[in-house]
């Protein structure tokens, strides 16, 4: 949400989300727009929700990377072990590891990659 306070105003961004402009599917995480959020956007809210040390692990990874064919609803996460993250939406498995690797990629806060046209994400990381 600072993100979103930053170029705007507190003020202007609650009045987006309490007139469903915009939406706020988790605790850190607006959607700037107001329709469908898609397996992509769904993803990212994850990762932006769960803090800067987290990254998609497993099918969910896969997917993100192309993987076609193999439907699973939940968004899988890996975290450093001593990390707790809360406020995640409900379809979020959490995995911890004493060995994380380096993140692959960065979430869009914009329409470039997998978010297209007027569609975005923007996270605040607590």
């Amino acid at each position: 949400m600072a993100q979103a306070v930053a170029l705007t105003s507190r003020k202007a961004v609650r009045h987006r989300i309490t007139t469903g402009r915009w939406q706020q599917p988790a605790r850190s995480v607006l959607v700037t727009h107001n329709g469908p959020i898609s397996a992509d956007e769904r993803r990212w809210i994850a990762v932006l929700a769960a803090g800067p040390d987290a990254m998609l692990a497993g099918v969910s990874a896969a997917q993100a990377g192309g993987l076609r064919g193999y439907d699973e609803e939940r968004i899988h996460l890996l975290v450093p072990a001593g990390s707790r993250p809360s406020g995640l939406p409900p379809d979020v498995v959490v995995h911890r590891t004493t060995h994380p690797d380096d993140p692959i990629g960065e979430p869009p806060t914009h329409s470039d990659g997998p978010v297209r046209g007027r569609r975005g994400l923007m996270g605040a990381h607590r």
